[in-house]
């Protein structure tokens, strides 16, 4: 376990497994960073596997403001501290931190990124339907949840977890009692940055190879807002992981293993 510190004092603790080309797994909301243990095991022996826990889902962490853009700096400072070319594979929120990212900081330690079920936008209104719960979520829901997060977490928390985890019972029950807990300040915050964030201008100006790659049974992004999403890069792939909701590393670990090792290594 490697450990740095932040500008601001943070400290971030990063699991790095193998030797290879350097993969640099980021976890969506409500996730951390052994999310994608299976799939580090699977690819360990071939490639430098590495991930950590965000801010705001570490319990190293209880300040009461986290948004996408200290996500962003504090994967600025990963990869300096990495300091090696390095492919970018971000779940959902882990996706706009890349996107984040890419906005915000030179590119030269990327090699190319990987979006699983992530989104250029989240927030939906009139002119654009590709985003959040299949086009459904609005700004009306968001205000809904900033209220909910902030004075009724447990009752967002089931809410998330049912379109997160469908009719897997055990699973939102474990992932529940992991998180009912978690500081609610730093998850407004956060949340609210997330889904105001709009990067679909930028994405052209972003020109590493890019994998968009979304369940087939996904709750969270529908099948046209995911190829418009890879369309609008330069160069980039759509891939589509057969029987997947949203949180493939878990579901379909083996197929997420195959399409890195066909297309990264």
């Amino acid at each position: 376990m490697n450990t740095i510190e932040t500008k601001d004092g943070f400290k971030i603790n990063i699991n790095i497994e193998g030797k290879g080309k350097a993969l640099l797994y980021l976890h969506g909301f409500l996730g951390k960073g052994d999310d994608f243990h299976i799939i580090r095991r699977l690819l360990k022996d071939d490639f430098k596997t590495i991930s950590y826990d965000q801010r705001g889902f570490s319990n190293l962490y209880f300040g009461e403001r986290v948004d996408v853009k200290i996500l962003a700096s504090d994967l600025h400072q990963v990869l300096t501290q990495i300091n090696e070319k390095t492919t970018l594979i971000g779940h959902s929120m882990g996706g706009s931190v890349v996107l984040e990212y890419l906005k915000n900081y030179n590119d030269e330690l990327v090699e190319n990124c990987i979006f699983i079920e992530s989104s250029p936008k989240m927030l939906n209104d009139e002119n654009y339907k590709d985003g959040l719960f299949r086009g459904s979520y609005t700004i009306r829901d968001l205000n809904k949840d900033i209220y909910l997060i902030e004075n009724d977490w447990e009752s967002f928390l089931k809410s998330f977890l049912d379109k997160l985890f469908l009719n897997k019972t055990r699973e939102k029950m474990i992932a529940f009692e992991n998180l009912k807990h978690m500081p609610n300040k730093s998850m407004s915050s956060l949340w609210k940055s997330l889904v105001l964030s709009d990067y679909l201008n930028d994405l052209k100006n972003m020109k590493k190879d890019v994998f968009v790659v979304r369940g087939e049974k996904s709750t969270f992004y529908s099948r046209e807002a995911q190829m418009n999403f890879s369309n609008s890069f330069t160069k980039s792939s759509f891939i589509e992981i057969k029987d997947a909701n949203h949180l493939i590393m878990l579901e379909k670990p083996r197929e997420l293993e195959k399409l890195i090792r066909k297309n990264i290594g």
